[in-house]
C-alpha cells in the first residue's frame, strides 16, 4: 500500500491507494513542522496510522516548512518512529504541487492557497525557486495575505463601514480579537487566512475587487515575473481556486496566461503515483 500527504499550514490531505486500486482518503490538521511541537505531529500520525489499519509499504509526505534540513529530519524521524516499516520520501510542498499542476511535464507551478510559494519544474524536480518568505514578509497573494490586508481596513477603519460591521457579525469578531488572533494565537497564518471566504462573497464591492487585485499583482511584480520563464503558470490552492478569474486578469496583464488550476494537489498526487 502507498500512502500519500499533502500538508499545508492549515489541514493535511491523506490518500491511502490499496494493491487492489481502492483509495482511501483521511484530513487532519497541517502538519508544519515550523508551527507544531513534536508531541502533536506524532499525535496526528498515530491517528492517521490508526485509520490505515492496514501495513503502508511506501510513504510519500508533501510538506510546507521541510525545506529546513533541521526540519526535514525531524518530520522524518517522527514518521518513521510511526510507519516504521515504510520507505518514507519526505519532499516539500512546492514539489508537490508542481507535480499536482504539471504532471510530467515542465512548467511554472504556483502554491496558492493559506500561503503561496512558486517555482519552475522540469517534469521531474524543481529547477529555479524564488522564496516566498512566509506571511509576515511577503507571501503575495496568499489567503494570510489577503486577511492580512483585509484585517488592517478593519482595524484602521479603510473599508465601508457597513462592510466591517458585517465582517464582525459574520466572524464574531471585533478590533481586539483580531488582533489577539494576529499577536497571541500560534496560528495567526490559519487565523488570517480564514477571512479569504468573506472576502469572495464581497468581490464585487469595489473595496474588496481592489484588495485582492493589489495582491496578486504583486503576486507577480514581487516574484513570479522574476523567473526565467513565465509566460503560463499552474496553480495549486484553495486561494487559487477561489479567485481564478482574478487571477486570471492579473496574469493577463503581466502577459502570463493561466494554465491548470487544482483546489488540492492530493487527487493529482494520487494519480502521479498510481501510474
Amino acid at each position: 500500500m502507498i500512502l500519500i500527504a499533502d500538508s499545508g499550514s492549515t489541514k493535511t490531505d491523506w490518500r491511502l491507494i490499496h494493491a487492489s486500486g481502492q483509495i482511501e482518503q483521511f484530513t487532519s490538521i497541517g502538519l508544519n513542522p515550523f508551527h507544531l511541537a513534536d508531541e502533536m505531529i506524532l499525535a496526528t500520525v498515530r491517528a492517521i496510522a490508526a485509520d490505515c489499519q492496514l501495513n503502508v509499504q511506501e510513504l510519500f509526505f508533501y510538506g510546507a516548512g521541510v525545506g529546513s534540513k533541521i526540519q526535514h529530519a525531524r518530520l522524518s524521524e517522527i514518521l518513521k518512529t510511526v510507519f516504521s516499516n515504510a520507505k518514507i520520501i519526505v519532499e516539500h510542498d512546492l514539489l508537490g504541487a508542481a507535480r499536482a499542476a504539471c504532471g510530467k511535464q515542465s512548467g511554472l507551478a504556483v502554491i496558492l492557497g493559506t500561503g503561496t510559494n512558486s517555482c519552475l519544474y522540469d517534469g521531474t524536480k524543481i529547477t529555479e525557486h524564488i522564496p516566498s518568505v512566509g506571511y509576515i514578509l511577503g507571501d503575495y497573494g496568499s489567503g494570510a495575505d489577503l486577511g492580512k490586508s483585509w484585517a488592517n481596513a478593519c482595524l484602521t477603519s479603510s473599508a465601508d463601514a457597513a462592510l466591517i460591521q458585517s465582517f464582525y457579525s459574520d466572524f464574531n469578531l471585533d478590533a481586539d480579537k483580531i488582533l489577539q488572533g494576529v499577536y497571541a494565537d500560534k496560528r495567526a497564518q490559519a487565523f488570517l487566512a480564514s477571512f479569504a471566504p468573506f472576502l469572495a462573497q464581497n468581490r464585487h464591492h469595489p473595496f474588496v475587487a481592489n484588495l485582492v487585485t493589489d495582491a496578486f499583482n504583486e503576486l507577480f511584480e514581487q516574484t513570479l515575473t522574476k523567473y526565467s520563464w513565465h509566460k503560463q503558470i499552474n496553480v495549486c490552492g484553495s486561494i487559487g481556486h477561489i479567485f481564478r478569474n482574478e487571477l486570471a486578469r492579473a496574469a493577463e496583464l503581466h502577459g502570463c496566461v493561466l494554465g491548470n488550476v487544482i483546489q488540492s494537489p492530493i487527487a493529482a498526487l494520487t494519480l502521479y503515483h498510481s501510474e
